[in-house]
């Protein structure tokens, strides 16, 4: 090994090696600045496949412009008698390292330092690079908390020949994704599926796929067979734990269609908690790991405290258990969110077991009415006689609170026999048996937030397709195997899922607020899907028209994304000059409304005139809130 290569990088030191490279710490003679010099086992460098390998890893990181991905300065070329590559030297630790070291429990950690990945990944996706190699060790934590993702060593460049080592499978094999381990063609989406990876082990501390042989690992791959992280850190909130089940979605179509839509899922979660500067709170987090997660922990736990307590006033109680039970995994001394778990399950206990006497009376009446022909018995009903069966209300699980004692089972009155000879003693029974096993059984009930109401004012109401080129998503009722007779419509069976996974879905009258609905069955209409985000002051409510027709075929699913407020721009620009915002002609110091796809998104500007040079600049517009910015464009002859 030369002491200086290229007559301009003098070596210092090895600082690593791994199965294709040698990393030494250098010294740019010319620039007097520390760098990393990657160089080529010999073996390798040797052979033309390995030397242009390591030439495409060049060539695609050079490509790369972003705060989080290491920077490449210079490449030997195939040429040169030793294959080397110069970047930024990094003084810090990987993340593996780190976490080896002080390992977080609070889930929103992980989720931070996985946005900052998620971020370097989106803008190599966007180069049309996939990094393919995703994990712990190649990212480092530099000494000013600032994430650098590392080591496109195997990176594959889009539409270009996949490529292997001495036919092995290339990477990490716990991080890698099925279509990978099978051999199968990669796309953006297998850095996805290993992005959830890594935030299941940033936010469990444990590997979600984890076998004593490579073979049954590879096996559980294959078969996304893992444990559910909260049942290794019950602080992984059902919001955190929804990003997690979709990155590890089996078929690369039913994850996060982009690094991109990750980035902004994980922006979004965080933002709940006022977390929504995750580089700005990582530097701190770095420089003190411990005490800063202790305020971290605490400012969590507020926020969850104060959210909860909306949703309970609201009604909404899955919801409010759901904040009080992570609360109470952070911090299981916390007195309040005790009193209030106890307090809501034994209210929703309570209504769950009237609810339930309440329905076995209507049934008796049912049965009494089909007993006794000279006083037939029924229910109440807010419907016609002759209108429509009241729709089928489907079920929503509750949420089940931890680390508490059970409430205490309320006392309902048992239902007696009555005086009336028009009621058979063997109905009584029935209906005493079925409230003493609604009391056993109250735990595991379900309600509703509200009864099903009908749908007023569609054609009012905006409009968003859920399939793209699609204004209306129509549903096809499922009809039985044919046996000689008529088919029937009989409903069809379909869910419904919100995008991001924190928002809520208002649908026919119940509210769901974990961001998916159970299998619905619903018979031949138009219905109206809202979706709503209860705790995200920069996201609008956004309502779907959904008609279940027999003309169209049946979707199992349908995803619905919450809208976001449109953004204001506003250009201070000479009063003569011409203006186009986003495309939209403007003047000078005149608001324009931008409609918006995410959060935060660039907008280009463009200023110009007779008498100025064209200015072309990109602003960063944010939903809900004012932009403005000044341009001051150079008149045409100006010296």
């Amino acid at each position: 090994m030369q002491d200086v290569l290229k007559g301009k990088y003098r070596i210092l030191h090895e600082v690593g090696q791994g199965g294709m490279a040698v990393v030494y710490k250098g010294v740019d003679l010319a620039l007097d600045r520390e760098v990393a010099v990657k160089v080529l086992h010999p073996h390798l460098a040797s052979r033309a496949d390995s030397r242009m390998r390591f030439q495409r890893e060049a060539k695609a990181v050079a490509k790369l412009r972003h705060s989080n991905i290491v920077e490449i300065y210079d490449y030997s070329g195939l040429e040169s008698e030793e294959s080397f590559i110069v970047t930024e030297y990094i003084r810090g630790e990987t993340l593996k390292d780190f976490t080896d070291r002080t390992c977080p429990t609070l889930p929103e950690i992980g989720a931070m330092i996985s946005h900052q990945v998620a971020s370097a990944l989106a803008h190599a996706h966007s180069q049309g690079i996939i990094h393919r190699d995703v994990k712990p060790e190649n990212v480092m934590i530099r000494d000013d908390g600032v994430v650098k993702l590392m080591d496109f060593g195997i990176a594959q460049i889009v539409d270009m020949q996949q490529m292997t080592v001495t036919g092995a499978l290339v990477g990490s094999p716990a991080y890698m994704s099925p279509e990978h381990v099978e051999g199968r063609p990669l796309d953006y989406r297998a850095d996805v599926f290993s992005m959830g990876t890594m935030l299941y082990f940033l936010t469990t501390g444990k590997l979600p796929f984890d076998a004593t042989s490579p073979h049954a690992l590879l096996r559980q791959i294959l078969e996304v067979r893992c444990d559910d992280p909260r049942t290794r850190n019950p602080a992984i909130s059902r919001g955190l734990q929804l990003i997690i089940r979709r990155c590890h979605e089996r078929e690369a179509e039913a994850r996060f269609p982009t690094m991109v839509e990750l980035e902004d899922a994980l922006l979004s979660y965080l933002r709940e908690l006022d977390l929504g500067d995750p580089a700005r709170e990582l530097t701190a987090y770095f420089d003190d790991p411990k005490s800063v997660e202790a305020s971290l922990t605490r400012r969590v736990i507020d926020r969850l405290m104060a959210r909860a307590r909306v949703q309970a006033d609201a009604g909404s109680v899955p919801a409010a258990l759901e904040a009080y039970n992570q609360v109470l995994a952070l911090a299981g001394d916390e007195t309040d969110a005790m009193t209030q778990v106890q307090r809501l399950t034994t209210a929703r206990s309570r209504q769950t077991a009237v609810r339930r006497l309440l329905m076995a009376a209507a049934a008796v009446g049912a049965i009494g009415g089909v007993l006794t022909a000279t006083r037939p018995w029924r229910t109440a009903t807010t419907e016609p006689e002759d209108g429509p069966e009241p729709a089928v209300v489907e079920s929503v699980p509750a949420a089940t609170p931890i680390a508490v004692a059970p409430a205490p089972a309320p006392v309902v009155p048992v239902a007696t026999a009555p005086t009336s000879p028009e009621i058979p003693s063997t109905v009584w029974a029935a209906l005493r048996r079925s409230t003493v096993m609604g009391e056993r059984q109250d735990r595991r009930s379900i309600t509703t937030e509200a009864p099903p109401r009908p749908v007023a004012a569609l054609d009012s109401v905006p409009v968003r397709p859920a399939v793209p080129g699609k204004k209306d998503v129509t549903l096809v009722p499922t009809r039985p195997a044919g046996d000689g007779t008529k088919a029937v419509a009989s409903g069809v069976t379909f869910s419904i899922r919100a995008n991001p996974p924190a928002a809520e879905i208002h649908f026919d009258g119940q509210t769901f607020s974990d961001g998916r609905t159970p299998k619905l069955t619903r018979q031949k209409g138009t219905y109206s899907v809202r979706i709503h985000h209860p705790s995200c002051d920069y996201c609008e409510d956004r309502t779907y028209r959904l008609t279940i027709d027999p003309a169209a075929p049946p979707p199992s699913e349908l995803v619905y994304e919450v809208g976001f407020k449109p953004a204001l721009v506003t250009v201070e620009a000479p009063s003569d000059a011409l203006i186009e915002v986003g495309g939209r002609r403007t003047r000078p110091g005149q608001a324009v409304e931008i409609k918006m796809r995410r959060p935060k998104e660039t907008i280009p500007i463009h200023v110009h005139g007779a008498s100025y040079e064209d200015v072309v600049r990109n602003v960063t517009a944010e939903s809900g809130r004012p932009t403005t910015v000044t341009v001051n464009p150079p008149r045409l002859g100006a010296p």
